[in-house]
């Protein structure tokens, strides 16, 4: 994951009582990753959802840098994808 990501690169659209939502920002926590949570409690966050994102109906979703990373399992991969180290043989 880059490292100089600021705040605002990554969100994470989410729900209350989201166990799915939760282990992702974990996920993010873990990697020390600071995100922004957008959750879709709220009317207006909501509408903003559906705006970007209409054909998606589940969350969390991710977005790194304004683009859809996509949910949990995704993140761990782009995660993985790019925390990874050459290794030096």
């Amino acid at each position: 994951m880059p490292t100089n990501l600021q705040l605002n690169d990554v969100e994470v659209w989410t729900l209350p009582d989201c166990s799915a939502c939760d282990s992702a920002k974990q996920l993010l926590d873990q990697h020390s990753i600071s995100y922004l949570t957008k959750s879709l409690d709220d009317p207006q966050t909501k509408e903003l959802f559906f705006m970007r994102f209409p054909n998606i109906r589940s969350v969390p979703q991710i977005t790194v840098a304004g683009t859809r990373i996509g949910g949990l399992k995704e993140l761990k991969k782009y995660i993985d994808d790019n925390t990874k180290t050459t290794e030096v043989v």
